[in-house]
């Protein structure tokens, strides 16, 4: 099981962060992390993986690939794996 922050390929990050955390009813704090991390310097699917993550947002998806293997590209979403906490 993994652990995913995705956004669809036509939205920004922050607008992925917005409607995941919308759906939880933490928009705000979510979007706050969201902009400290961006403001600290991350990635924007960093900043958003660990927004995601602090209010238990992520997606957890079954992913069945081996080492190596990488997600379909002409998926709809992109997403941002397994991010290491700091």
């Amino acid at each position: 099981m993994s652990s995913v922050a995705k956004r669809k390929l036509s939205q920004s990050w922050r607008e992925a962060v917005a409607a995941r955390a919308a759906e939880f009813g933490v928009e705000v704090a979510c979007l706050s992390r969201f902009d400290t991390a961006i403001e600290s310097g991350a990635a924007e699917h960093v900043g958003a993986y660990w927004a995601l993550q602090s209010e238990g947002c992520l997606w957890l998806l079954e992913l069945e690939m081996t080492r190596g293997q990488t997600p379909d590209p002409a998926s709809p979403d992109e997403t941002a794996g397994t991010v290491p906490q700091p």
